[in-house]
């Protein structure tokens, strides 16, 4: 298996390292986190971020999708 290095805010690593399952690798992480998602986390970008989450707005543009918060 080939992988990739990418880059992200120490803050953001904090929370998918709390998010991790023993048993899971970073990669394992993200892949479950993109098929909660829908298999498309464009939808999801930001969500991680440092900022107070407003529910009402994520659930506005989540409509058309099943996602459950």
């Amino acid at each position: 298996m080939t992988s990739r290095n990418i880059n992200i805010e120490i803050s953001i690593y904090e929370r998918l390292r709390k998010l991790r399952r023993e048993d899971e690798s970073f990669s394992e992480v993200l892949e479950r986190l993109m098929a909660i998602s829908g298999k498309n986390l464009s939808g999801s970008f930001g969500v991680l971020k440092n900022e107070p989450l407003d529910y009402s707005e994520i659930k506005k543009s989540r409509r058309d999708r099943n996602v459950v918060l």
